[in-house]
């Protein structure tokens, strides 16, 4: 993709693409805080080799359980085995540049069903060693919202929910 594209989808993007790190965040982002395209894609990189091979865990809930007590109890034990800051990763970031919170308690968990359109949001620690990934859904069958979420790494996929 040349200079000139990368341009164009930065400017139609950047806007939504802060709107909804605002709702996903507990932090206030702004367009400084966001990482260069070059070094995102950096990151991107090096995160597929540090996570080769890594332990993994999967866990299905209801979207509404992420609200929950025991949904924070477990983020709350996450961050205990890995307090590093945590990258945002949805559709946009790829366009924009990511996105960084100070922890994974400052992600907001109590996001709503609609808040991105695509249904996937990725939480990558800042070391490079755990990925969350959220994928929520509607299921047709059951009429019920659910929440797949994929565990990668040294440390929070060894925490049980």
């Amino acid at each position: 993709m040349s200079d000139r594209e990368k341009l164009i989808r930065y400017k139609q993007n950047i806007k939504p693409y802060l709107r909804e790190l605002h709702e996903l965040s507990l932090e206030a982002p702004s367009e400084r805080d966001l990482l260069t395209l070059e070094a995102t894609e950096e990151v991107r990189k090096n995160s597929k080799e540090a996570l080769k091979g890594r332990p993994v865990r999967k866990v299905r809930i209801d979207f509404g359980e992420k609200n929950t007590d025991r949904f924070k109890n477990y983020v709350a034990n996450l961050h205990r085995v890995n307090p590093h800051p945590v990258y945002i990763w949805i559709s946009k970031t790829n366009s924009c540049g990511l996105y960084a919170i100070s922890s994974l308690l400052r992600f907001n968990f109590n996001f709503s069903f609609d808040v991105i359109k695509e249904g996937v949001i990725g939480l990558l620690s800042s070391d490079l060693s755990d990925t969350f990934t959220l994928d929520f859904s509607y299921d047709e069958k059951s009429f019920k919202y659910e929440l797949e979420i994929d565990i990668c790494g040294d440390h929070w996929a060894l925490i049980e929910y």
